[in-house]
């Protein structure tokens, strides 16, 4: 690795990173390919670009976690009309409030149904709705 690289992640650690004097005793390092990262409370950071890093340990096996069971009177084609509807709903702007009403009900069929996640939360975006 090049001394130059060495010094931009030890000069960028001390920006990202309040406080800290010394990043190679006060955070473990590494290095990923060409570049080097920092192990800091917990977390993997590559400084330069400032990006969190996935931290997977050699040999471990990565799984998701179970999907939580789902809670809805309404059956899995009827959200997908919802969902068809809700986007019909989108095209006039008068309508969004309702378009994100109808989401809202895909979501209670299927929360990890990830266009409708996207379009509702766009649509809060756009009207400002950002609680």
């Amino acid at each position: 690795m090049r001394p130059t690289v060495i010094r931009q992640s030890l000069d960028a650690m001390l920006k990202q990173a309040a406080g800290m004097e010394n990043p190679l005793l006060e955070a473990g390092a590494l290095t990923t390919g060409h570049r080097v990262a920092f192990r800091h409370q917990g977390r993997l950071l590559e400084p330069i670009a400032g990006q969190f890093m996935f931290d997977f340990a050699p040999g471990t096996k990565v799984t998701s976690a179970p999907a939580p069971p789902k809670f809805s009177e309404i059956e899995p084609a009827e959200a997908s009309d919802l969902f068809a509807h809700a986007i019909a709903m989108e095209e006039d702007p008068g309508n969004h409030q309702q378009a994100i009403a109808i989401y809202l009900k895909v979501l209670q069929a299927d929360s990890q149904h990830a266009a409708a996640n996207i379009n509702v939360g766009t649509l809060y975006y756009n009207t400002q709705e950002y609680g």
